[in-house]
């Protein structure tokens, strides 16, 4: 029975549930693997393709609701979102300021203050950073609803004026004024993840993927992305050498050639059900994954020291 039910659930395409599941795995190897082969560094470290693509998609699957004004869904969505977004942090601040009530020892070298963890709601970093995703897309929904419901029918518009402005500032002299402190790591990544968001927005709008399944593009189409993402691989073109992660065209790039060949390769022309139970049941652990392996890592890190 439960094998069925994996088999029935089509709200995703089963190649972008895969997708999913190896770019949770990159940002864990991205925190948490050392090698010293430069090559493998290089693709894990430098080629931080994995939260891009994450945000792409995100927001690929948001166009519909946005675009209908699906008030409930949209509530829904904040509100599945905020649940880890404000549990999590909360739970390390409890548990961070109970041991070290009762240890005070180097492990737990400090007590959390209420204004970090003030902090850590507001801006998605401080007690526990990796949610920081999570900060951004509920900003964006908020923010992308409110124009949406002002501009019914020139949102997507302005949404793209705003990212191109964006990506002239990042290639322009004056990023250079930006300083790396906490408040402004959180802009910068709201100015990184902003133009990827809006292109998934875009390419939902344009119905592409659907045209190349149905049109007989989809092998070419799945070449070419390959070939795509390869290329990005090889060679650095569009890098801004100083500045925040994720600041770079290329990111916005690199997710669209992911997400448009997981979504067409035929993964739908798998029978095999153990391998669908497979694919399904990892996807399910992604975000819990996630959300923990940084605090294993620590852990780790400690009890190794």
């Amino acid at each position: 029975m439960l094998i069925k039910n994996m088999k029935s659930k089509s709200s995703l395409n089963l190649g972008i549930e895969l997708l999913r599941f190896i770019m949770c795995f990159w940002v864990i190897l991205y925190h948490c693997f050392d090698t010293k082969n430069k090559r493998i560094k290089e693709i894990i470290i430098n080629k931080r393709f994995h939260v891009p693509t994450f945000m792409f998609i995100s927001f690929y699957f948001f166009y519909n609701s946005l675009n209908s004004r699906n008030i409930n869904k949209i509530k829904a969505k904040l509100i599945r979102l905020s649940v880890p977004y404000i549990i999590w942090p909360t739970i390390i601040w409890i548990f961070n300021n109970i041991l070290y009530l009762i240890f005070q020892s180097n492990r737990y070298n400090r007590r959390l203050t209420l204004i970090e963890l003030i902090y850590q709601l507001t801006f998605g970093i401080k007690i526990y950073g990796v949610v920081w995703f999570n900060n951004i897309v509920l900003l964006f929904i908020i923010f992308f609803t409110l124009i949406s419901l002002l501009f019914k029918t020139k949102f997507l518009l302005i949404f793209q004026i705003i990212s191109i402005l964006i990506y002239a500032f990042d290639y322009s002299k004056y990023r250079r004024y930006f300083i790396k402190t906490y408040t402004w790591i959180f802009l910068g990544r709201v100015l990184g993840m902003f133009p990827i968001s809006v292109t998934g927005l875009c390419i939902s709008s344009l119905y592409i993927i659907s045209k190349l399944k149905i049109d007989k593009k989809r092998n070419k189409a799945i070449l070419i992305c390959f070939l795509n993402i390869f290329f990005l691989f090889k060679y650095d073109i569009f890098i801004i050498n100083k500045g925040y992660a994720y600041r770079s065209i290329i990111f916005n790039i690199a997710a669209i050639n992911f997400f448009i060949l997981f979504t067409l390769i035929p993964f739908e022309n798998i029978k095999n059900k153990l391998i669908i139970f497979f694919i399904r049941t990892l996807t399910n652990y992604t975000g819990g994954i996630y959300y923990v392996h940084m605090i294993v890592k620590r852990n780790l890190n400690q009890q190794i020291n």
